[in-house]
């Protein structure tokens, strides 16, 4: 009967070797994918998790301490949704992971090329015997039976993306233009009152207005001090 069931969703849906099988309350949700392909899947706390070929995850909401639970085998990208302090953990044969909400990739395909890659904010990784917290562009690999971490040195060979593309969702202004100035140079005051601003934009670094369209998503002016380089954000 379940393979039947099984059967019938992916002549309805169209995903082919990819299937979604609903356990029992206490089980939660299994996701597996089978085809040669990656796979996007939207959780039931709206958290995206891309999944690689060959890559199975579980998911189960416990409660609001233990919060959100998956157990993947293989490699997924998850971007987490974050619930008011609700954690959302990740459970591997290797590695154990803990975040509130950020993006992250986790490879456990194989031991010995274990390891979790973080794109956005800051996660708590565990082996058998040690425990590291890494954020942004950073790694914790698992080498030799030891969790080591690490900086990524190319972030866009890891998660298969342009980092020439600047993706904020509902970050605070202060930390755009952060990360604004890191990528790019160009320095991007903002006047009192802004901070409280967020930001939900892609902006592509080779933007020559970056000033200028950041300024269109607050709703303020821009003063240019130095063409280029030195940019100042005021209210109208």
């Amino acid at each position: 009967m379940k393979i039947q069931l099984i059967a019938s969703l992916l002549v309805l849906l169209g995903i082919g070797a990819f299937y979604l099988f609903r356990a029992p309350a206490e089980e939660g949700l299994y996701y597996a994918n089978a085809d040669r392909t990656v796979k996007q899947i939207v959780l039931p706390d709206s958290s995206e998790v891309i999944l690689y070929p060959e890559a199975t995850l579980s998911y189960y909401f416990s409660d609001k301490e233990k919060g959100r639970m998956t157990t993947l085998k293989g490699k997924a990208f998850f971007q987490v949704k974050k619930m008011h302090g609700i954690p959302f953990r990740v459970k591997t044969d290797f590695l154990d992971v803990e975040v509130l909400g950020t993006s992250f990739l986790v490879d456990v395909a194989q031991k010995e090329k274990a390891g979790v890659f973080v794109k956005t904010g800051k996660v708590r990784v565990e082996s058998a015997e040690h425990e590291v917290v890494i954020q942004a562009n950073e790694k914790a690999e698992l080498k030799g039976g030891v969790l080591k971490a690490d900086t990524i040195l190319r972030p866009q060979d890891v998660f298969g993306v342009d980092d020439s593309v600047l993706i904020f969702e509902q970050a605070p202004i202060t930390e755009v233009v952060k990360v604004i100035r890191e990528k790019t140079g160009i320095q991007i005051d903002l006047a009192e009152g802004l901070e409280k601003n967020l930001i939900t934009t892609r902006i592509n670094s080779n933007e020559p207005d970056i000033a200028g369209e950041l300024a269109f998503l607050c709703g303020c002016k821009c003063e240019t001090l130095v063409k280029g380089k030195h940019y100042r954000l005021y209210e109208k």
